[in-house]
């Protein structure tokens, strides 16, 4: 199993891997992380959330989102890493998009989604045993169907617009329309760029845009763009020598005494402090002493339980036949493989052990 990476890609497409974590130096990587609590509580520092995650929640981190994970003990966490370059094979413009899960209120909303997520994943990690995952085509069909999920599910923009009474080539003409001022700014916010500039490059009015901003991320503009320069100071802060007066003026700051600012603001700290704090721990992040690797047999028996979990197995589809209950929405022909099973737990017992010795085999 491999480490987490900063500052580059993972070394595989795609990788699973099961860990206890115990305080996890702030990273980033050019891959789509979901992190998924098999077992116990964790907290993530993402950007400048803070978030907190039991049992059975997930988190999607963004492609090079900046985040730190500190673990209570006895958490169990399986990290499923997507590759860019891979991600766009299924979805081009992937890397546009800005994934939510876990933010409240946003998190009241999707309880639904994230369980259907979370079994999606097991599924998946299941049918690989855990390992570095070979890309094959089962494996391209399993990505691509958790791929377009999180896109009609978790994109926060598609989740707005879902709430709109609009048609559906006027949803699809406001997609596009968020999708350009969402990278713009992403690309642009070390400039000194404004509101009215995005306003007149869309022809809409600045008081309409400024409101639909403020409706679509729960944040103003401003508001947005100091997020956006905080996040790039906090990567210059760990990955750089720069002095202060120079990161202001890279991350957009007119001076540095309004980047200490709006620092200090946003995460309570101030960049001396907060380099001072995290800086040696980021340079030793490849230390396994961050975290614990869980043996493959361990995670699976987890993984196990949280899909024979009364929550979850409320949503099977079970038809009842003579001497046991056929299972409709696991993997296909699991009822002819087992076709004596006098319960959907032996079933997913069975299976679970299959898919686990084939793997060993390969």
């Amino acid at each position: 199993m491999l480490d987490f990476v900063s500052k580059g890609r993972i070394s595989a497409p795609v990788e699973i891997t099961f860990q206890s974590v115990g305080d996890y130096p702030y990273h980033w990587h050019d891959c789509l992380e979901i992190i998924f609590v098999l077992q116990g509580t964790i907290q993530i520092f993402a950007g400048t959330e803070n978030i907190l995650l039991n049992t059975g929640d997930i988190e999607i981190i963004n492609f090079n989102e900046i985040h730190r994970i500190v673990g209570k003990p006895g958490n169990i966490v399986l990290s499923l890493k997507i590759q860019g370059k891979f991600s766009k094979e299924f979805i081009i413009d992937i890397k546009d998009i800005v994934f939510n899960s876990m933010v409240v209120p946003y998190h009241e909303q999707k309880r639904e989604e994230i369980g259907i997520l979370g079994n999606l994943i097991a599924k998946f990690a299941l049918s690989v045993g855990g390992n570095v995952v070979k890309v094959d085509n089962n494996t391209k069909s399993d990505i691509n169907e958790i791929l377009l999920y999180l896109t009609n599910n978790f994109d926060i923009v598609i989740h707005t617009l879902k709430s709109k009474s609009v048609s559906s080539d006027e949803r699809n003409i406001l997609l596009a329309r968020y999708r350009r001022i969402t990278n713009y700014i992403y690309t642009n916010f070390s400039d000194k760029i404004g509101l009215r500039e995005i306003a007149e490059k869309e022809n809409l009015s600045l008081y309409f845009l400024s409101h639909e901003i403020k409706n679509l991320f729960g944040d103003g503009f401003q508001e947005l763009l100091n997020f956006r320069r905080i996040h790039k100071s906090m990567k210059l802060l760990l990955d750089s020598n720069m002095n202060l007066t120079e990161i202001a003026y890279e991350c957009g700051y007119s001076a540095p005494r309004y980047f200490s600012q709006y620092f200090k603001k946003i995460l309570g700290t101030t960049p001396l402090k907060f380099r001072k704090q995290f800086r040696q721990a980021w340079e030793q992040k490849n230390s396994q002493k961050w975290k614990n690797d869980i043996d493959t047999d361990s995670a699976l028996k987890v993984l196990e339980s949280y899909l024979l979990s009364d929550k979850l197995q409320n949503e099977y589809d079970f038809s009842k036949k003579t001497g046991g209950v056929t299972l409709i929405h696991l993997e296909p022909d699991v009822a002819k493989i087992f076709p004596d099973t006098k319960s959907v737990n032996e079933a997913l017992r069975a299976f679970a052990k299959i898919m686990h010795q084939q793997n060993k085999t390969h």
